[in-house]
């Protein structure tokens, strides 16, 4: 009865915006499951030329066809799977990394936290993507892999910052205190204590990051530094799309309007997580 009661509040502290919360939530459950199944919901491959060039909207190309004669609608289903996996890869980077830095810095005083923490604040003071860029730049390689990294390394600082902070809380907690003077090593301490008392703030960061990786993903794919042709990312489609803006608009609105709606639904449905798991982040993420 009280797991029920305890469910219902989240629910209610999850969906507290209303409508467009739930609208939210139901589009991203819709993305993620595009984003796996996009094989199977999608009647050509991403680079098939299938008809002629420029077709509209019909019930065979529910989208039209492009410039070279491929199915626009699905290449926005193979770009979503591209969306889905680089965010998750890059915030799975920014987590690790950033996490075990803000423990160390946390942890040990002196030197090394000041090294780290002097760092962070200056990878927080280079515009996210400005700093995408120039690292984009240096690995030229285009695959989802280096792209993840880039962003990943720039969502890290985020992640080092937070958990820098809690764990500067955590410190003179009795448990911490009582787990020194029995004598527990330093490691156990950061990865029995620490660490699970970071989780609630983590995973609220974590699904928040998603969209941003994704407005990240997109631009660079869009200024040619990240995914690049013919993988269908949403950036690119909207670079490629962008020269017929004339002639067929959509080529370049419609996988725009699909980064804004996603980068929007995952923002709406982080806010939520973390109402339900940390309210006291609240006005700080």
């Amino acid at each position: 009865m009280i797991d029920k009661m305890k469910l219902k509040k989240n629910l209610r502290v999850l969906f507290g915006r209303g409508v467009l919360s739930v609208i939210c939530g139901i589009y991203v459950v819709l993305f993620i499951f595009i984003a796996i199944f996009a094989p199977l919901l999608s009647r050509y491959t991403p680079t098939e030329f299938c008809g002629s060039k420029f077709l509209s909207p019909c019930a065979e190309f529910l989208f039209g066809t492009d410039a070279l004669g491929r199915d626009v609608f699905s290449r926005i289903m193979y770009g979503a799977r591209i969306s889905f996996v680089a965010s998750l890869l890059s915030s799975a980077i920014g987590l690790v990394m950033g996490t075990t830095l803000g423990l160390i810095a946390g942890y040990f005083k002196g030197f090394v936290s000041m090294v780290i923490m002097r760092f962070t604040d200056a990878i927080l003071s280079i515009p996210a993507l400005i700093l995408s860029m120039v690292l984009a730049l240096l690995f030229k390689e285009g695959g989802i892999l280096s792209v993840g990294f880039v962003i990943g390394f720039t969502l890290m600082s985020s992640y080092t910052r937070v958990v820098y902070g809690l764990v500067l809380g955590m410190k003179e907690n009795d448990y911490i205190v009582a787990a020194k003077l029995v004598g527990q090593s330093k490691t156990a301490i950061i990865f029995k204590h620490f660490l699970p008392n970071c989780f609630p703030s983590l995973i609220v960061m974590f699904t928040m990051t998603l969209g941003n990786a994704i407005s990240l993903e997109s631009s660079l794919s869009f200024l040619g530094v990240g995914i690049t042709p013919p993988t269908p990312a949403w950036g690119s489609m909207v670079s490629e799309g962008y020269k017929y803006l004339v002639m067929k608009p959509s080529l370049a609105i419609l996988p725009g309007l699909f980064v804004l709606l996603t980068v929007v639904a995952f923002n709406v449905v982080g806010d939520g997580v973390r109402d339900v798991l940390d309210p006291r982040l609240k006005g700080k993420l």
